[in-house]
């Protein structure tokens, strides 16, 4: 007996050294690693707080062991510690005495009076709010765009199916699809869960750093609210473009309506929005894709501006974004054409069909297939300005679909060949809206569906005087940057669009 009593106490003892090693190695370090480690053991704790179980008496011991040496905590009037922590308070508080006095030496302790980087602080304080707030909002977009409840009930009776035998004896092709169906839905509503557990951890993380008003720990919520917002954007996105069209590029076609000259100018500021929206485009599934605009065709109006044009834009996703442009826009301004400064209203229509060939797959042209016979190809000289080659040579090209009518032509490339690819492009994707119009039961002309390019049929209003205002008549949308819209900022109307069509509700800020 006494030989195992003396092993006991020299374990205890060797116990007790590696507690002061670690301690020391603690105090040694330096006031900037120590306020990291004390975001890392409050963000910790608060995470064992959040999933429902009580801080060990470990995690406790780290944060109090090293809440001392924080100078961003306010020494006068020290939180008692908790009961089950009081002895390991007790024990380090005659050696944080010393440390504490080192540490305020450093880095002065925060006060009332003199707070460490106020300002800078309740910046980041105020940063992190508006981020959180943001986060809430596209997780309750999430929350509104699916059945949560329905899916988890449906994945339940799955997995009551699939437990029985008598299924994969039967039908075991069928029992696999089920599976596979099973393993999908679950993965779904993981996902799901985990990113709003994470939301509300986040929740405690930011009040706790509010209150405390730590930088170390502010950066630490800091970078989990960036990483929680790029997912839950991704995924957001993910959810609203779920047509197969909603991935592929896309054609915008405009055309000029009532206002005379005037609407010939509006077009070419519409025409210059979308090309700048294209330049600046980048979308949350994949941060580093980009999209490019090229001018397909155009034709001036008798007086300045243009009578209609064509624009593709390539780049994912980007007809997914732009589909609910088509529409009429309407336009009111003082017009620079009038010697009066009278003000003016015109109207443009727009169009948007997916470009089908963007997809680069072997369903090229989403299964359209365009014989040799049915089409009908004229080359002409180009109109406009260009220079004399393209204004002395047939590189223009017009193509006539001739089973269903559809016609379609390119002149802005130099070569009748390059003219020549980009309008069969184009036919195609003209074709395959086509299809998808008949599959939805619309009529087949492209234009059958748009009101007349006149008064009272617009979606979209941009009005230059006498207020300035863009507003959309759907959606309810509106913006006081008319500039900004118009230099390409489109996306807070987008994503309204997005929401209205899937029934959401719409007062947010843009993803």
């Amino acid at each position: 007996m006494p030989e195992c009593e003396e092993g006991e106490d020299e374990d205890d003892e060797k116990e007790e050294e590696d507690d002061e090693d670690g301690e020391a190695t603690a105090r040694s370090k330096h006031p900037a690693e120590r306020r990291v480690s004390l975001a890392m053991a409050v963000r910790n704790a608060v995470r064992m707080v959040v999933d429902g179980r009580r801080a060990s008496l470990v995690a406790c011991g780290i944060l109090f062991a090293y809440l001392p040496h924080s100078h961003s905590l306010s020494l006068s009037h020290p939180r008692p510690p908790c009961l089950p922590c009081r002895p390991f308070h007790a024990s380090t508080a005659p050696r944080t005495t010393s440390a504490s006095a080192s540490a305020s030496a450093a880095y002065p302790a925060s006060s009332a009076s003199s707070p460490p980087d106020a300002a800078s602080i309740t910046k980041v304080i105020s940063s992190n709010q508006e981020s959180y707030a943001h986060i809430r909002r596209l997780m309750d977009i999430v929350s509104a765009q699916t059945d949560w409840t329905q899916k988890t009930n449906h994945a339940s009776s799955l997995t009551s199916r699939l437990s029985s035998n008598t299924l994969w004896e039967s039908d075991p092709s069928k029992a696999v699809a089920l599976q596979r169906e099973l393993s999908e839905l679950k993965q779904e509503l993981t996902e799901y869960k985990d990113m709003r557990d994470k939301v509300n951890e986040l929740a405690a993380m930011l009040e706790l750093a509010r209150e405390e008003g730590d930088a170390a720990l502010l950066q630490a919520v800091s970078a989990d609210i960036e990483q929680l917002k790029a997912t839950l954007q991704s995924y957001t996105v993910r959810l609203m473009m779920s047509s197969p069209q909603d991935k592929y590029g896309c054609f915008i076609e405009l055309r000029s309506g009532a206002g005379g000259a005037e609407s010939g100018l509006f077009l070419t500021m519409l025409l210059r929005m979308y090309s700048r929206w294209a330049t600046n485009y980048h979308t949350p599934i994949d941060p580093s894709s980009r999209a490019k605009a090229t001018l397909l065709d155009s034709t001036p109006s008798d007086h300045d501006g243009l009578k209609s044009a064509t624009l593709l834009i390539s780049g994912l996703h980007t007809y997914g974004w732009l589909k609910h442009e088509a529409g009429i826009h309407r336009l009111v301004r003082i017009s620079p054409l009038d010697a009066n400064a009278r003000r003016h209203t015109s109207f443009v229509s727009v169009l948007v069909y997916p470009d089908a060939d963007d997809n680069g797959e072997d369903e090229k042209g989403g299964g359209i297939e365009i014989l040799t016979k049915d089409v009908r190809m004229e080359s002409m000289r180009a109109q406009g300005a260009g220079g004399q080659h393209v204004n002395k040579t047939e590189s223009a090209v017009r193509l006539t679909h001739i089973p269903t009518g559809i016609t379609v032509a390119c002149q802005n490339e130099r070569s009748q060949h390059q003219n020549r690819a980009l309008a069969f492009k184009l036919l195609t994707a003209k074709l395959l809206e086509r299809e998808l119009r008949v599959k939805q039961q619309a009529k087949s002309d492209l234009h059958s569906q748009l009101p007349d390019n006149n008064f009272g049929s617009q979606i979209r209003s941009y009005v230059l005087q006498p207020y300035r205002m863009i507003k959309d008549l759907r959606t309810g949308f509106e913006k006081g940057d008319v500039d900004a819209v118009l230099d390409g900022d489109l996306q807070g109307f987008l994503e309204a669009s997005l929401l209205h069509m899937r029934k959401l509700p719409v007062n947010y800020k843009a993803l």
